[in-house]
């Protein structure tokens, strides 16, 4: 059994009988095109998002005048908001991929009545939440973090 295989396949349903109903390759159009709009839009966003980063940190020098007036922004300095610019746009750019991928697959698969080609779109809706599980569980912690210091910063006030 692969690592991606959580599900033992013979107990669930056999490879030759399991079927794609026209009712849920509606459903699965349907997704993928507005997955691929989705995605596009991400795309995007993830450039302005780039963009405004390397611009933010190109100005860094003004952002130093600032400092004063934009509190904890203000000590990162230009070059510092510029980059998490970029990673927040780094962060944003591999669930945007992956729904792409997943909507260009699911498409042809759908077209082309291919079932590979429909397994390796369902791969990279998988990356999706996979990708954003991860993100979760690591926001969870950043919270409870931030909470656990905020508690201490203030038992010590």
């Amino acid at each position: 059994m692969q690592k991606d295989d959580f599900l033992d396949k013979d107990s669930f349903y056999s490879e030759g009988g399991f079927q794609v109903t026209n009712r849920a390759k509606g459903f699965l159009a349907t997704a993928a095109f507005w997955g691929k709009i989705v995605s596009i839009v991400g795309f995007v966003f993830t450039a302005f998002a780039v963009l405004a980063g390397v611009g933010i940190a190109f100005m860094g020098s003004s952002f130093s005048q600032l400092s004063s007036q934009m509190g904890a922004f203000g000590a990162l300095g230009g070059i510092g908001i510029g980059l998490i610019y970029i990673l927040l746009a780094l962060v944003y750019f591999f669930p945007s991929l992956y729904l792409f991928n997943f909507s260009q697959k699911t498409q042809a698969a759908i077209r082309n009545s291919d079932n590979l080609e429909l397994e390796e779109g369902f791969k990279n809706l998988k990356s999706i939440f996979k990708f954003m599980g991860v993100l979760t569980i690591i926001f969870i912690v950043l919270y409870a973090l931030m909470f656990i210091f905020a508690l201490i910063a203030g038992a010590m006030a």
